[in-house]
């Protein structure tokens, strides 16, 4: 979509007009519509080179607090499927989320300390995620 929106704008060096990032959207799907939509949560679990994808309820509460928590309660779970008979891990990272970290101070938020000292989970960071940058691929 942002390549069709650029539309015949830009500055291109001679020859590079071919390349395919610098290529026209097809103005097609600025005309798409989406009010029959649904948001679908998911969240991706890596661990130990196995990634696991999982569908989240439509209960899901979303970014805040209680969806972190809900995330939480679900990592045992996931870990007794993919390593049902060895010693599972028991550190979490996790960028600095709305949910997960109070995006004033990067303080956690008690929700989410709390779902993680109910089954024995502790953070990369800690309490405080001052020093991870906000999203993970931004370093």
């Amino acid at each position: 979509m942002a390549l069709a929106r650029k539309g015949k704008k830009g500055w291109m060096s001679e020859g590079s007009q071919e390349y395919s990032r610098n290529l026209r959207g097809s103005a097609h799907v600025l005309k798409q519509k989406s009010g029959d939509t649904e948001k679908v949560w998911w969240f991706p679990l890596l661990v130990r080179g196995k990634l696991h994808v999982d569908l989240l309820p439509s209960t899901f509460p979303g970014e805040c607090p209680e969806g972190a928590a809900t995330l939480a309660n679900m990592i045992p779970s996931v870990l007794n499927k993919r390593f049902p008979q060895s010693a599972k891990p028991r550190i979490v990272m996790t960028d600095r989320g709305k949910g997960f970290y109070h995006t004033a101070n990067a303080q956690m938020t008690e929700e989410y300390r709390a779902a993680l000292r109910a089954h024995g989970l502790r953070a990369f960071m800690g309490e405080n995620a001052m020093k991870q940058p906000g999203d993970l691929q931004e370093r």
